[in-house]
């Protein structure tokens, strides 16, 4: 299972079961720190490179960021809309 994955002796996923549907799961990587060329994970009997399998493309900060930019050519989207807005013109 996901949850057994470790890296730096630190779980690296969060992973939920659906309440509804016990067969899905949600899951996410959920290690926050920068990692190194040599830093490895451990799945089972499995000692893999991070960087092998995995690229890093953000740091989290943990800090919600409420900008953001819409690229579309959607007539009639507004100029400024709240984030969770935008659905309502999906």
């Amino acid at each position: 299972m996901l949850s057994a994955a470790r890296i730096n002796e630190t779980p690296m996923f969060h992973v939920e079961r659906n309440q509804t549907d016990k067969q899905m799961i949600f899951y996410r990587l959920d290690f926050f720190d920068p990692v190194d060329d040599d830093t490895f994970f451990i799945y089972g009997n499995t000692r893999s490179r991070f960087k092998d399998h995995f690229i890093s493309i953000v740091q989290r900060t943990g800090k919600h960021i409420p900008d953001g930019i819409v690229y579309a050519n959607w007539e009639g989207l507004p100029k400024t809309i709240l984030n969770h807005q935008l659905v309502n013109y999906l």
